[in-house]
């Protein structure tokens, strides 16, 4: 997929493919289920379930490192 597109799931668990730079980003790990996810935004959540927190932390890290990279590249 294209850095600046990113799969999420709606509350709905609907997918959804939104570009990176038109989302307004408040984002957090969330225990969910046995597992954890990560929350993008207000009803978003990165498409995928981790089983163990500190991985769930490193995706939102990596989301955030390249909506960073995409935002000065402009």
């Amino acid at each position: 997929m294209n850095e600046m597109l990113i799969g999420l799931r709606n509350k709905n668990g609907e997918l959804k493919v939104k570009d990176i730079l038109d989302l307004n980003m408040d984002m957090s790990v969330e225990k969910y289920g046995d597992g954890y996810r990560v929350k993008i935004s207000r009803g978003y959540y990165l498409d995928g379930e981790y089983t163990e927190k500190e991985d769930a932390e490193a995706a939102l890290y990596n989301i955030a490192n390249i909506r960073n990279e995409l935002e000065t590249a402009q």
